[in-house]
């Protein structure tokens, strides 16, 4: 029996840890980040922020890989330069956050809300973005390659010279985008509202696009792209 509880002590004691140190990040950095919302080049890898107010935190270069972040509310944050790779982002606020030149690759973010946020050149390959709204981003230069995407608002965003090669873009609407020299090569869109988005000098070989809306499109289509109904 003593055996027992020694074992069952030591599983709870691993769980603790695993949630709340998982890799590498101090709790004095954390405790300072709510505290002060400033925390530029802070180990945060593995860290949970549930229900914190982070907003116009200053987190540049700060490592936040494998974080889980929950309700959380980050208007005006600056993430850029930071390595966010693998976090999900779940039921939070980043509106006008900045994530220029920050790598974000294997991220999760499911209905969130990011308007107006700056993703320009930021690395997103691999990511899953769900159910949430990204209108009036500039995700200029930004590596998006292998990015699945649904149900997501980009309307109004700017991805010039974006990377969405083989890209699943599903259920969303990017209705005025200015995608003009992005690529979409081997990409496939299926209802996906393209009226009055700007694809001009943009990649399209063998891309896929399945009742996909072009009204009023400024497009000159690959003679490779595949367009069905």
């Amino acid at each position: 029996m003593k055996k027992t509880a020694f074992f069952f002590s030591l599983f709870l004691l691993a769980q603790c840890i695993s949630v709340h140190s998982a890799t590498a990040f101090s709790q004095d950095d954390v405790e300072k980040l709510i505290a002060t919302k400033l925390c530029k080049k802070c180990d945060l890898s593995g860290v949970r922020l549930e229900r914190v107010d982070l907003q116009g935190a200053e987190l540049q270069g700060a490592n936040l890989k494998d974080a889980h972040i929950f309700q959380v509310g980050a208007q005006n944050a600056d993430f850029s330069f930071a390595n966010l790779t693998n976090v999900s982002i779940v039921q939070s606020d980043f509106k006008q956050a900045l994530f220029n030149e920050s790598r974000l690759d294997d991220i999760y973010i499911f209905q969130s809300y990011l308007q107006g946020a700056d993703f320009r050149s930021a690395s997103l390959k691999k990511s899953s973005l769900a159910q949430s709204d990204f209108s009036f981003s500039d995700f200029s230069g930004a590596d998006l390659s292998r990015a699945h995407l649904s149900a997501v608002d980009f309307s109004d965003t700017r991805l010039l010279k974006a990377d969405l090669k083989r890209s699943s873009i599903e259920h969303s609407n990017f209705v005025h985008a200015n995608m003009e020299g992005c690529s979409l090569e081997e990409a496939k869109m299926q209802a996906v509202d393209l009226n009055k988005a700007i694809l001009k000098r943009s990649n399209l070989k063998r891309a896929e696009f399945t009742a996909v809306s072009f009204l009023e499109t400024e497009v000159v289509s690959s003679p490779k792209s595949r367009v069905a109904k």
